[in-house]
């Protein structure tokens, strides 16, 4: 039959209703927060199934969740999330792919302090000083610095199964199950399950006085916590916050977030915080619905939650998990002090007179009677240069500096600036005869969870494993419901719903 202008108008009425239906029939993914797990969620969803479409709802103005840059006198400064180790491969292919810079972070000198007595741990970057640390060292800690970093290593080396794993498609229900993934011989799992002093004295052999004086401050620096309370795993993720080369993203960490979401395709809500998470039983399909403050309502088929429920303020309706189960555990208020000024040597009992004598790090090695645990000079903002001025210090404490204390700390200074945050979780708030909380499931038939692995140990690289972990997840419910199987799925109790999307 010969083609008629009616007819080609019919075929052209029939092809866009059916892009219009097709545009229509797009599985929607809603991801709550913008920290590097809802980031990097986002990004391996968007790998994995490039026709999803992600919402990201974020209740700040900003993007980066606690990757917080804060000015002070004019010069922007890392308060949250600020460093990263030479082996965090995802945020390190991050970095390269979105075609951001590195900055390497150097402490020439380090001590302790626990009120009373200061020791030194590193005092220059010279080859005298080195030869002189080192002597130091040996004689006050024999081998055991050697002997821990010999430990850290094998467990970034069984960090790297972690990828591996992960790489191979493989997706997983619990912390104890991603655990196992990087340790045959289950040991994660049970420094999990073991204190931190039990683990590193009767397990590594580190001698007491070096626990003491030395390990109980490195859980201080990285965590603003006694090490009380901690378990072996995350003791060691901190001590691995201490080794060389560590490094930040010039601009600030939280280019990282932007440009993962940016690259995703996602649509960012700022300023639109989820208070429920409903799964609608009624529905013939699974579906989830999305209420902001604002009093919006949206409908998706699977949710990644990323953001601590502990004080999120998020209800969950319909779930197989509930809010309240999953509240368990407290996390660390933390206040970060910043002062443009010269500390007093006198007030850390350091033999010296004047300011420049000051080590670049002191750590508080114990004592709870000593306010801060951590004080440190800036020897960058997050763009490099310092501009000319007094230097500037960085303080992490449990509570608000009083100005009294901030006197006799310092000489003379200028431009205090606070950040605060609920930053990491309190350790020691689990009962310790409790499971840590575990689960990466609310719901089996599409809601996720990517915080339980701060419980775990709090890091951006954590962060990012989770949120590719929570990507695989809903990737496996949503093939699921479409007659298909996710790829290297260990969980076999997904429900399964109706497959009402084309092109999933």
């Amino acid at each position: 039959m010969k083609p008629t202008s009616q007819n080609a108008l019919l075929l052209f009425t029939f092809v866009s209703l059916l892009a219009q239906v097709s545009s229509g029939s797009k599985q929607r993914v809603a991801i709550v927060g913008s920290g590097i797990g809802a980031s990097s969620a986002a990004h391996f969803l968007h790998e994995l199934q490039p026709d999803v479409e992600i919402v990201v709802f974020e209740k700040e103005n900003e993007v980066g969740g606690r990757m917080a840059v804060f000015d002070v006198a004019g010069q922007p400064f890392e308060a949250g999330a600020a460093i990263l180790h030479p082996r965090n491969m995802y945020m390190k292919n991050f970095t390269q792919m979105l075609g951001l810079q590195r900055q390497v972070d150097t402490t020439d000198s380090v001590g302790v302090f626990d009120g009373v007595v200061y020791r030194s741990i590193k005092s220059g970057s010279s080859w005298t000083d080195m030869f002189c640390d080192l002597v130091h060292m040996l004689w006050n800690w024999g081998l055991d610095f050697v002997w821990l970093d010999s430990k850290i290593n094998t467990l970034l080396d069984n960090f790297d199964n972690f990828y591996r794993a992960q790489d191979e498609g493989r997706h997983f229900a619990t912390v104890e199950d991603l655990m196992d993934s990087a340790t045959a011989d289950g040991t994660f799992n049970e420094m999990l399950q073991t204190s931190a002093e039990y683990y590193l004295q009767k397990k590594w052999g580190v001698s007491k006085t070096t626990y003491d004086q030395v390990v109980t401050a490195f859980a201080r620096v990285n965590y603003n916590q006694p090490i009380e309370g901690m378990h072996a795993f995350v003791m060691a993720v901190s001590l691995a916050g201490v080794q060389d080369g560590l490094w930040a993203v010039k601009g600030g960490n939280r280019l990282v977030c932007t440009g993962l979401l940016e690259k995703a395709h996602a649509e960012v809500r700022l300023g639109d915080g989820v208070v429920s998470v409903e799964r609608l039983k009624a529905s013939e399909s699974v579906e989830y619905t999305v209420t902001t403050a604002a009093g919006t309502k949206s409908t998706f088929d699977a949710v990644i939650i990323a953001t601590p429920l502990q004080h999120a303020g998020i209800e969950l309706r319909g779930l197989s998990t509930s809010s309240e189960s999953l509240s368990s555990g407290r996390y660390c208020h933390t206040f970060v002090t910043f002062v443009a000024g010269h500390p007093r040597t006198s007030f850390f009992h350091i033999n010296g007179a004047v300011s420049s004598d000051f080590p670049d790090l002191v750590i508080n090695s114990g004592n709870d009677s000593v306010v801060i645990n951590t004080l440190g000079v800036q020897k960058r903002t997050v763009h490099g240069k310092l501009t000319t001025g007094k230097p500037v210090w960085k303080m992490f404490s449990r509570e608000r500096l009083p100005e009294k204390l901030l006197d006799e700390m310092f000489a003379e200074r200028d431009h205090v600036a606070v950040w605060t945050a609920d930053a990491f979780p309190l350790y020691s708030s689990l009962d310790p005869d409790a499971a840590i909380p575990a689960s990466f499931v609310l719901d089996a038939a599409g809601a996720f969870y990517t915080s339980p692995i701060e419980w775990a140990a709090s890091a951006m690289e954590m962060s990012a494993l989770s949120g590719r972990n929570a990507a695989l997840l809903v990737k496996s419910v949503l093939a699921s419901r479409c007659g298909s199987s996710g790829s290297g799925s260990t969980l076999t109790d997904f429900e399964s719903g109706s497959c009402t999307k084309e092109g999933g």
